[in-house]
């Protein structure tokens, strides 16, 4: 078990991240997920005991081995660097060539075995035969995850805690990643924006303001279980606005009928001329019955009120976003894209082994795939005409083509998001680019927001807003790799945008079910061109 109590973290300006909160985990795999900077690194952390939280304390039964997203990201100059364990091997090969010194057999004590070891996680992962001393740099970006995990399994831990462990990875990389993580029959924590990856664990807990909340099912069962939340509590918003409308008119009629009788009292005492006495008599107990009438009314009214209250904290906003983008359509027999034995040359020898040959029709959807470094990013370049091909042809149909990357380069970092999409759309007033803005979520005065200040999934956004109301709209948008680093909700806003979009799409990206949501309907596959002597041909 791994168990917290009462853990609070906060940020250096005194901010705080999470508060007095509990948690436990077993023997079982369990996705951490939640909005970008509400804390999940930094809960992985504090259970990893590699920082230390402000208040409480973690209980571990057992080693814990934190894989934090940087390592994938580092270069190490050989296997055994990466490891960690240079020092321990260089010492073990002192000692077999007789050189040993006494530190040199402190350092091995009780890792005899280590060679043996290695080899053994090596084999593990599918390096079997690749030595310690090994460049890592050589090898590929699928090698090194591999080597991770390796080093993971050398260190024998009870409880593995993986942050992001797809970030960066291609196709290849990703499904070593899957398989690992079927096999791990340890404790395990997830922390990723990984959908597939997240669908293999057992239970799913969301780290949001409130808390830690745990799902016993995969992220698909989580997102069933959030929507009939958000069912219930937007029935129970509905019922406390019904009960607080039904309140306040009850005690309207109540005052109404009080004033009928106080009025219908002095015609009374009036008609039957009784002493002035009897009369204030009569009217101190109307209006001491009167007062007890509206203390009842505003008791159940200020009842009402706070219900409502929690039932609108309950509710969460809807961040889809919906918008007009008929503008893009393009007509379903319009040759949007084609290449003719295009390749590309990287100093005297060509990117591709075989030159590219496609065509993408009207409105259609297709994702580029292949491995790091199979020049997907290139192709894209190709198609959008701001790389020319080194031999073949290309012919471009679209009329407008827009192009987006991960660092949305398309905005200016110092402008404000209303001065950005001015530059986008200066044809419009300003009241039209307000409300663009505003139906792409940034309302009221986040329009005067620097872009600098932007987070991940607010920059995507702001630059899609560039992009589609333009005063003339794309009808071919090229995406690379749009979701790195996104959480859930930038995602799906990302989805719901490009839903509305009615042009071509092409799309790089290792998000299966985001390229699911969006419609994909075609994979150009880049190292078929490697393994496929007569090319790629794709039309």
């Amino acid at each position: 078990m791994l168990t917290g109590h009462g853990l609070s973290v906060a940020l250096p300006d005194g901010t705080p991240l999470f508060s007095n909160l509990d948690c436990s985990f077993g023997p079982e795999r369990t996705g951490l997920t939640g909005r970008n900077g509400i804390g999940k690194t930094t809960l992985l952390q504090v259970l990893a005991g590699t920082r230390t939280p402000s208040q409480g304390y973690v209980v571990r039964n057992g080693v814990v081995f934190l894989l934090d997203q940087l390592a994938f990201l580092r270069s190490y100059p050989t296997i055994a660097a990466a490891f960690g364990r240079e020092e321990e091997l260089a010492a073990y090969g002192r000692v077999l060539e007789g050189r040993g010194t006494p530190d040199d057999l402190d350092q091995l004590d009780g890792s005899w075995d280590l060679p043996d070891r290695i080899e053994a996680a090596l084999a593990r992962v599918g390096l079997e035969g690749f030595s310690p001393a090994h460049p890592y740099t050589a090898l590929s970006g699928g090698e090194q995850t591999r080597v991770q995990f390796a080093r993971l399994l050398l260190d024998e831990p009870d409880f593995v805690l993986l942050d992001e462990p797809t970030n960066h990875l291609d196709r290849e990389a990703r499904a070593f990643v899957y398989q690992w993580v079927r096999d791990w029959r340890n404790g395990l924590i997830v922390v990723s924006h990984d959908r597939t990856l997240l669908d293999l664990m057992d239970r799913t807990a969301y780290l949001d303001e409130r808390g830690l909340h745990v799902y016993g099912g995969n992220f698909t069962f989580f997102q069933e279980q959030s929507a009939a939340e958000r069912e219930a509590a937007e029935a129970d918003l509905h019922h406390a606005r019904k009960e607080l409308r039904k309140s306040r008119e009850n005690a309207q009629r109540a005052r109404e009928r009080q004033e009928q009788r106080q009025a219908s009292g002095k015609l009374h005492v009036k008609k039957t001329g009784i002493s002035l006495m009897a009369a204030g008599i009569l009217k101190r107990r109307g209006e001491v019955t009167a007062g007890k009438l509206k203390d009842v009314h505003a008791d159940r009214i200020a009842e009402a009120e706070q219900a409502l209250q929690r039932a609108k904290e309950a509710v969460v906003p809807d961040r889809t976003i919906h918008i007009d983008l008929s503008s893009t359509a393009v007509p379903s027999r319009r040759r949007m894209v084609e290449l003719r034995a295009v390749n590309v040359r990287l100093g005297d020898a060509p990117l591709w082994n075989h030159p590219v040959t496609l065509s993408i029709m009207g409105p259609e959807r297709v994702a580029i795939a292949g491995r790091n470094g199979s020049g997907k990013s290139t192709l894209l370049h190709l198609i959008e005409g701001t790389l020319d091909p080194s031999e073949g042809e290309r012919y471009l149909g679209a009329q407008r083509v827009a192009f987006l990357d991960q660092r949305v380069a398309e905005l200016d970092p110092e402008a404000t998001l209303l001065e950005n999409v001015r530059r986008a759309a200066p044809e419009r007033p300003e009241h039209e680019l307000r409300l663009l803005l505003a139906r792409f979520l940034f309302r009221a005065g986040e329009a005067e927001k620097p872009c600098a200040v932007l987070s991940g999934g607010e920059r995507m956004r702001a630059g899609l807003a560039c992009l589609l109301c333009r005063d003339q709209a794309p009808d071919l948008l090229l995406l690379d790799e749009p979701t790195n680093n996104l959480d859930f909700q930038s995602v799906e806003e990302i989805v719901s945008v490009l839903q509305a979009f009615q042009g071509t799409l092409i799309v790089v990206s290792h998000d299966e079910a985001f390229l699911r949501d969006v419609g994909v309907e075609r994979v150009i596959d880049l190292d078929e061109i490697s393994e496929s002597g007569d090319g790629l041909s794709a039309i």
